[in-house]
């Protein structure tokens, strides 16, 4: 008898050890690589296991707010399921972006169910001290972002503009913790530019060109700005969850990807918030003031340099889906193609425009795209008139910008055309190629490329046009 439980003894301690040792065949080690969300460094609670890296899914999509690669994600109760939408905001529940603590942890095998646009999809998954992390190379697979590794910086870059690429045999994440397996380099090389669109595109909302400063929007959210800062509109290094800016002559507007407006503030890098605005959808600023659209068509606006309320009055506007305000007055889009603008002699001209499919106010003249890629423009006095109203000729045209005394406009294969005041250079942008936006400031003019990279010409007085060295700026 005691040889049987002697026997059932020595089984029972052998097969626990090796539940034991199924249990922690792999240790979670806190990854300590940098990694690179488009160009910008998150710290994020990170593991590396069993050579890859593991992220939390609600990290990954608060990062991913307002960029090309967004996604929710909510608890399917009836299907048991963590449901994830592509495209859609996510919806911040305070707990992310925590930081993990040190030392090595021991992963515990998961499979949460995970569905994608109701469809079911695959995750490695792994549960550490409560929380579900999910293999990185796995989350940019199924929503098609890039995951690369870097090792001469030892940095893993997330690059939500480009698609995921498989490796294969060789899918393998490597990174600083464990460097057995090399993955191919990737050569340098600019972004393949998307055909011609026949169609126009959203205005350039992602870069700005003010009086006398330019404002960029990064991939990532967060916000850069040159030039002219005597009122801090370059202050902008603290802001986060960026979707749009505008640059007007004293500020640097933002609009966060849930629907509030900043503002920059001389005392503050994170600037301080538009009244009590919320649900906007695009924003506009000149000369002090600045506009909102909201998204149920309705228009806000706060008042301005020039303090004549009938010249910047929208209160009773509707069922609007652009917005511009110009030095003097303000003009905006309705849905049906035609134009509203406030009363003065620079908007009254606009009101018989029609098949309207963007608009931009400089500071005395309003500028309307066509449907057909045709452009219209008026409203210059006679002491301000520099040619830049002479576009009747231009075609092929899918995005318009207004300055203060010029009008570029971006042709559908990349280029760029300009008119009006050019005592600056800021109409020299005959050489530009592969440009998906522009904008017209005080005296300058900045695209931006399908690489993400800036180009300017123009007044560089205060610094305006170093924008040279900026990469990652988001396109529209």
């Amino acid at each position: 008898m005691f040889k049987k439980y002697l026997s059932i003894t020595i089984m029972l301690v052998m097969a626990f050890s090796f539940s034991n040792l199924n249990a922690s065949a792999f240790e979670a080690i806190p990854t300590t690589s940098t990694v690179l969300v488009n160009g910008e460094n998150v710290a994020f609670d990170a593991y590396f296991i069993n050579d890859n890296n593991y992220f939390k899914l609600r990290d990954l999509a608060y990062i991913l707010n307002g960029t090309e690669k967004q996604f929710s994600i909510v608890w399917d109760g009836e299907a048991n399921a963590i449901s994830l939408t592509s495209g859609q905001l996510y919806i911040a529940s305070g707990d992310e972006m925590k930081s993990k603590g040190d030392g090595v942890k021991t992963p515990i095998p998961t499979d949460s169910k995970i569905l994608l646009d109701g469809a079911k999809v695959e995750f490695t998954a792994y549960n550490i001290e409560n929380n579900n992390y999910f293999k990185l190379r796995d989350i940019g697979k199924v929503l098609n972002f890039s995951v690369e590794w870097d090792e001469d910086r030892d940095t893993i870059v997330i690059d939500t503009r480009k698609g995921y690429i498989s490796e294969d045999a060789k899918d393998t994440e490597i990174t600083g913790n464990q460097k057995e397996q090399e993955e191919p380099e990737t050569p340098e090389s600019e972004t393949t530019p998307e055909q011609p669109l026949k169609v126009p595109v959203s205005q350039a909302t992602t870069l700005s060109a003010g009086l006398a400063h330019t404002v960029g929007l990064r991939s990532s959210g967060a916000v850069v700005a040159v030039g002219h800062n005597r009122f801090g509109q370059c202050d902008v290094s603290g802001w986060r969850k960026i979707v749009a800016v505008a640059a007007d002559s004293r500020y640097t507007v933002g609009l966060r990807s849930d629907g509030t407006v900043v503002i920059t503030d001389s005392h503050s890098p994170s600037g301080r918030d538009v009244s009590d605005w919320k649900d906007i959808v695009a924003i506009s600023a000149s000369l002090g003031r600045i506009a909102g659209l909201r998204a149920d068509g309705t228009v806000v606006a706060t008042e301005g340099d020039i303090a004549v309320a009938a010249w910047h009055d929208v209160s009773d506007w509707e069922d609007i889906v652009a917005i511009s305000v110009g030095g003097m007055h303000t003009v905006g889009l309705r849905s049906d193609g035609t134009i509203v603008a406030t009363e003065n002699s620079f908007g009254r001209d606009v009101l018989d425009w029609q098949d309207i499919v963007a608009i931009s106010a400089g500071l005395s003249h309003t500028v309307g795209l066509r449907s057909d890629g045709t452009v219209v423009a008026t409203g210059v006095g006679n002491n301000f008139d520099s040619g830049q109203c002479d576009v009747q000729n231009w075609r092929d045209i899918i995005a318009v910008s207004a300055g203060v005394s010029h009008t570029v406009g971006l042709r559908s294969d990349g280029t760029v055309v300009a008119v009006g005041n050019n005592t600056y250079g800021q109409c020299d942008v005959s050489d530009w190629q592969d440009i998906v936006a522009v904008s017209a400031g005080g005296s300058h003019t900045v695209g931006l490329r399908s690489d993400g990279k800036v180009v300017a010409v123009g007044d560089n007085e205060m610094h305006q046009c170093n924008v040279s060295e900026w990469r990652s700026i988001k396109l529209p």
